[in-house]
């Protein structure tokens, strides 16, 4: 029997939600660092789970080395400013701000950050990927 870790469940889950996308991996590979990183807290941990399982995504999906190497990289650390982020929770309390509102102060800058490494991703893409086709099946 195979073990099903929890990454390639995420995975399977944005991809069965996201795949029928142009482009759609690098969409995913954002979407998961960033929720995997606002969950663990450390752009380190979820480089270091989630790289193992991405990079040869995007790689088999047509993506460069060098490329997918950046990207996994980069977007480990774009779920740092979304709740319930670690580091973002540490700082208000040693600064004194309140933390909700300094999520809410985030959002925008993280979203920002979201979109301007998806549009790279989607700028980079290569000619040839496969679609897969939307079913509630993957979302088990």
């Amino acid at each position: 029997m195979l073990k099903v870790t929890f990454q390639r469940r995420l995975l399977d889950f944005f991809k069965t939600s996201f795949g029928w996308l142009p482009g759609s991996t690098v969409l995913i590979v954002v979407l998961l660092c960033a929720f995997f990183t606002a969950l663990t807290g450390g752009s380190g941990i979820t480089i270091l789970a989630l790289g193992a399982v991405l990079y040869p995504v995007l790689v088999e999906d047509g993506y460069s080395k060098m490329f997918s190497l950046g990207l996994v990289t980069a977007a480990g650390s774009l779920g740092l400013l979304f709740p319930p982020s670690l580091p973002a929770i540490i700082y208000s309390v040693t600064a004194g701000i309140n933390p909700i509102d300094l999520f809410k102060q985030g959002f925008l800058p993280a979203l920002f950050l979201l979109l301007v490494v998806v549009l790279y991703g989607f700028y980079h893409r290569p000619n040839k990927q496969k679609k897969i086709k939307f079913s509630l099946k993957g979302f088990y």
